[in-house]
């Protein structure tokens, strides 16, 4: 059964929801460049995606493993691939920004560099 306490243990989302708060903020804003050439944008762009990612579903995995989940790397994926596809679709309503699927394949591989590095580490098992 579970601590009595572990209710209490919502406190440990803030964390994901300040990070998903930041991702919707960055989607928010217009399409900016950091470069002249297209790919190089491109490659810093999507960069920047998995390393979003990535930390959303780290951030994920300790919330729900505090919460006592018996499958938290599996909730936690789930949980950060829904929140790209919803971003995505909210990138669909910004000025000069489109949603694409392609970015949410993009964002899964975060999900999938998260799970590399915890299992690599052994920091969640």
């Amino acid at each position: 059964m579970k601590n009595s306490s572990s209710h209490n243990n919502v406190i440990y989302f803030v964390p994901v929801i300040v990070w998903m708060c930041f991702i919707y903020a960055l989607s928010s804003r217009q399409h900016i460049t950091v470069a002249e050439e297209p790919m190089i944008n491109f490659l810093i762009f999507k960069t920047l995606h998995v390393v979003e990612y990535t930390i959303l579903y780290v951030l994920n995995v300790f919330a729900l493993k505090k919460n006592e989940s018996r499958h938290p790397l599996l909730y936690a994926g789930y949980i950060t691939i829904l929140f790209a596809i919803t971003d995505e679709l909210h990138q669909m309503a910004v000025p000069t920004r489109e949603g694409i699927f392609r970015d949410v394949l993009i964002d899964s591989v975060g999900v999938g560099t998260g799970n590399y590095i915890l299992n690599k580490f052994q920091i969640v098992t």
